[in-house]
């Protein structure tokens, strides 16, 4: 059976003592009150490689943190760019939708109770293929409740339940995944100046920190170089490109990490072919 989280839940009736009346037969009305599917604390760590300068390879661990007091069951990668392939561990299934509002929805269930994730437990396996760089993308998490059930088949009883919709009833997290490529400008400046928007964001969300604050300064070197002299922002990149080798872990998050060394490395092959107008 698969569990769909905020769907299926633990529940406590509450009998209120009411009763209605349905074509002249009475009915009793139980409210049913089901449990969110938010008493969880989630983290989610990535790597991501690339393969032949065009293939993005996004490696993802899910962590359910000791504080959470459901199992991790759940969890939908919400991305504008479309997947290559996908792929999760044993126990869990995987699927892609296409959303109406545009963008793809990439998701991970569990098949089976055993297959959880525990509350202070780990588990790693789950893998998107794209042709989509990195870019800041959210996740989103849900815990694992039973299923309600009707205790009772009689007709003249009525359930009525208080789930919360999809959208209220999921924890979400940022990380590092996939975004169209059409929408990543090909000009070595723009991809500057779009990085030095993550980079502000990466900041923001705590995974650059300290001395890993001065990589947007150096960011930002490299850009106002770029125009005139691409063969000193080249330099300055390769620079910030070390650095980032020297804090991973300490000042730079794996998120971080991953999200400006990939990017950097495709901004220094335009870089390359750039030549700047006389």
């Amino acid at each position: 059976m698969r569990y769909v989280l905020g769907r299926l839940s633990v529940f406590t009736a509450l009998v209120l003592g009411l009763v209605a009346w349905a074509g002249g037969q009475e009915v009793q009305v139980i409210h049913v009150h089901v449990d969110p599917a938010t008493r969880i604390s989630p983290e989610i760590s990535v790597t991501v490689t690339c393969h032949a300068g065009h293939t993005y390879y996004y490696s993802y661990t899910l962590h359910s943190l000791p504080s959470s007091q459901q199992k991790l069951a759940a969890v939908w990668l919400r991305t504008s760019a479309d997947p290559i392939a996908e792929s999760a561990p044993p126990g869990w299934g995987g699927g892609v939708s296409f959303l109406p509002s545009g963008g793809t929805e990439i998701r991970w269930i569990v098949d089976s109770e055993e297959a959880m994730i525990l509350p202070g437990n780990s588990l790693g396996g789950y893998m998107v293929a794209s042709q989509g760089p990195p870019g800041i993308v959210t996740v989103a998490f849900q815990g694992w409740v039973p299923a309600f059930r009707r205790p009772s088949s009689d007709p003249s009883i009525v359930y009525i339940t208080d789930r919360r919709p999809w959208e209220e009833d999921h924890v979400p997290v940022r990380t590092v995944g996939p975004v169209p490529p059409e929408g990543v400008p090909t000009h070595p400046i723009a991809r500057l100046d779009r990085l030095l928007l993550l980079t502000q964001e990466a900041i923001n969300l705590g995974w650059l920190t300290g001395p890993g604050k001065s990589i947007r300064a150096k960011l930002q070197r490299a850009r106002d170089l770029a125009g005139a002299s691409p063969d000193k922002a080249r330099k300055n990149l390769s620079s910030l490109l070390n650095e980032l080798e020297a804090q991973r872990g300490k000042h730079v998050s794996q998120e971080a990490y991953f999200l400006l060394r990939l990017n950097v490395e495709q901004i220094l092959d335009g870089l390359g072919n750039y030549t700047p107008a006389r």
